[in-house]
Parts: structure tokens; sequence; C-alpha cells
């Protein structure tokens, strides 16, 4: 039985907690999560990092990044944009070159990491290229890019007054890091009363057992599980 069976056929022995909803794309947003150079790429931030420190971590993480999320996202960007539906972006970063609006925590983790490496891995500053959203996924003019300075979406930003102006109550939320940024925006999204999928070959973490840890937590009591496939599927039925 492969991995995702396994965390798909658990789901049928607990209590079905989590909501089911057609998706309505009119309604709709794309949210994507941190796909930005510094947290995707293999010679910058936390790629080169992990490829120094955990060169097996890295192999999986950037190989999963260049190979499923990425393209898979694509995918989504494209349908999303030939309906002329939502797309939002969601950036990681600090707005000063010191970092002071970072999360303290986060700028203690750094620290030390530079002690190790001689270099700042995920302190990306808001206009350098590090910090930009990759090449592949680049936004369009129109298309809303909101940075954050939390793992959370809605914990820094304006996004759910965004949302709401624009009608927009289900989510769709893709990108980077899985157990972290993606999850908590998610899970937060839904207890603000948004319906909300996680895409699971359209997100990635540092390891399988990560990734599929929050995609059961997510589909056994926040909301939705959905491929890729899954979701331009509803995405046409929801058009017609």
């Amino acid at each position: 039985m492969n991995a995702e069976s396994r965390w798909r056929n658990d789901l049928a022995r607990w209590p079905a907690f989590a909501p089911t909803f057609r998706i309505d794309p009119r309604r709709t947003a794309l949210v994507i999560v941190d796909m930005q150079n510094g947290y995707v790429r293999p010679l910058s931030g936390l790629g080169r990092y992990l490829q120094e420190q955990f060169p097996d971590l890295a192999a999986y993480y950037l190989t999963r990044q260049a190979t499923v999320v990425i393209p898979n996202i694509a995918r989504l960007l494209q349908s999303f944009r030939h309906h002329g539906l939502t797309v939002v972006y969601v950036t990681f970063g600090a707005h000063r070159s010191d970092a002071l609006d970072w999360l303290p925590s986060r700028r203690r983790v750094e620290d030390q990491v530079r002690k190790e490496t001689s270099h700042a891995t995920a302190v990306l500053v808001v206009g350098t290229a590090e910090h930009a959203i990759v090449e592949e996924l680049a936004p369009l003019p129109g298309e809303p890019v909101i940075n954050k300075v939390t793992r959370g979406a809605f914990n820094s930003t304006g996004i759910d007054q965004m949302l709401r102006n624009m009608g927009v109550q289900q989510l769709i939320t893709v990108g980077c890091i899985t157990n972290v940024c993606v999850e908590t925006t998610a899970r937060d999204a839904v207890d603000r009363g948004y319906d909300c999928v996680l895409v699971e070959d359209a997100t990635a973490s540092f390891n399988p057992a990560f990734h599929e840890a929050s995609l059961r937590a997510f589909a056994a009591t926040f909301g939705m599980v959905r491929t890729t496939g899954e979701v331009l599927a509803d995405l046409k039925e929801g058009l017609r």
C-alpha cells in the first residue's frame, strides 16, 4: 500500500468532522503560497542550506518542487486565468533589510544558521531576487501579491478583507511548505468561514511524512484534500 492510500484509508476509520462541499469557481480563489526563489530553488536561500546540511532532504524536496509542485500549480494557474477566476499570491519575507519586522523566533534560528553556514537561509527580504516568485508562476498585472511576516497569511496581512471584497468564499491552497505556511494559511481560512481545499500534489514539505501528516490532519477536520486533476475536473463541472 502506498503512502497516499495509507493516509486516505485512515480517514475511513475516523469521525467525519471535515466539511465537504462543491467547488463554485466564481466564488473561489487560487491561493499560491510562498513559491519564491529562496524557498524552492537549489542555489539560493533554503535550497542552498538544505543541500549543504541535509542533502537527503534536499534531494526529495527540491526534486518534488521542480517536477511535481511547480508544474501542477502552473496547470491550475492556467485554468484559473483561462476562465477569468481569482488568483492571489502570498509571499513570506521581511520588509526591512535587518529583518526586524520578521518573526523574532525565526530571527533567532537564522542567527544560529549563520553561525553554522556563513549565510542566511530563509529570511527573504522584499525586493530581492530570492524573495521574488519563481518565473514559471510569475503573477500577471492585476493579480494581487500579498507579503506576510508570519507563517499564516491571515495573521499579518489584509488578505481576509480583500477576499471578502472580491466575493471569495472558497480557497484552493497550494505552495510550500505543506505543514508550515500552506497548512497554517488554510486552517486559519477555515476558522474565518472559508471552504478550503489543499491540493496534495501542488504542495511540498521536506519529507513525505510531514507532507502526509498535514494532509491527513486537514482532511480529517478542516477541509478537503484533492489532487490537481480532481480540482481541474471540479472547476470544469462548476463552470457548466
